[in-house]
């Protein structure tokens, strides 16, 4: 949707049977004279969207554009149970070595019934937040009280949404004769309500011509990095050290490119005012990637370094 306020097309391959988008976005009364539905600039044609009303831009992509009204599902704020979100770090331990695992929504991080933090992991595609500590699980003297030392798996996980506070551990709370095990603690059930939002319905129909050629395009560049030079997978970690990777093999593609397209010579002299430190770059890439042993086929001096160095 945010590619059609802006005024591009976004031609994305829709599923198997589908040849629609049903795209959504809010209501924002507004009166569109026709220069506005002529324009093509990316503020107008947003208004226009925004409006219910459909742009000439899009006549040939955008079948039917209505305002109707729908209603969504609206969860009340849970109310604060025992002042549960303003315990202190002792209250929360004491809690979790009842057998039970305790999140600090400030801290980010969970208490286990062992004492032990368990931090971020990852978040699922539901909402939900993972927490999980391998280090302190493998050495913990309580593993066999809080999972079964039979899986694979040598460590716990466990699960928070955005309201839960503290879950309990089963397996703890069996192997606890003090404790009265319930199999389903008591846990307040969320309310809420349904509330009326107008809104603009959009059905979109992509281009299928449009999305052969942009595979025809797009995709031949990847499949040539990973196939040709050999970078189907990363040797680094990380967000930082994997971006320069792919730069790196990026410029690789584009040096062969460019070696196709205009040849040795023309890429020669369009380097050439360039330094040699940064032309020597060029070619320890090149041999790097495309496996290339004499890199240095060339006679020029100023490129090379002597034997002795």
């Amino acid at each position: 949707m945010k590619c059609l306020e802006n005024g591009i097309v976004p031609h994305v391959i829709p599923p198997d049977g589908i040849d629609t988008y049903e795209l959504e976005t809010s209501f924002e009364e507004a009166v569109c004279t026709p220069e506005e539905i002529a324009s093509t600039q990316p503020e107008t044609i947003a208004k226009c969207l925004r409006a219910g009303v459909k742009p000439d831009a899009y006549s040939g992509v955008i079948d039917s554009i209505e305002v109707v009204q729908k209603r969504y599902r609206v969860y009340d704020e849970p109310a604060d149970q025992d002042g549960s979100a303003k315990r202190s770090d002792a209250e929360m331990l004491d809690h979790a070595a009842e057998g039970y695992f305790v999140r600090d929504p400030e801290k980010d991080f969970v208490y286990c019934p062992a004492g032990s933090k368990l931090f971020r992991k990852a978040i699922k595609t539901n909402g939900y937040i993972r927490y999980a500590n391998k280090t302190a699980c493998k050495r913990c003297p309580h593993r066999d009280r809080c999972f079964s030392t039979t899986l694979k798996q040598d460590w716990r996980e466990i699960d928070f949404g955005k309201d839960c506070l503290e879950k309990p551990n089963n397996r703890w709370l069996k192997n606890d004769s003090s404790h009265h095990y319930q199999t389903r603690p008591n846990v307040p059930q969320r309310r809420a309500h349904y509330e009326p939002k107008t809104i603009v319905r959009i059905i979109f129909r992509p281009k299928r011509h449009l999305m052969d050629k942009r595979k025809c395009t797009s995709e031949h560049p990847f499949g040539t990095i990973k196939r040709a030079l050999n970078a189907g997978y990363y040797l680094l970690r990380g967000v930082v050290k994997t971006t320069g990777e792919t730069a790196l093999f990026c410029f690789a593609h584009n040096l062969t490119r460019s070696l196709n397209l205009l040849g040795f010579q023309r890429l020669l002299a369009a380097v050439s005012g360039h330094s040699s430190l940064v032309f020597v770059g060029f070619a320890v890439l090149r041999s790097k990637f495309l496996g290339y042993i004499h890199f240095f086929d060339f006679t020029l001096g100023l490129y090379c370094f002597p034997a002795s160095a």
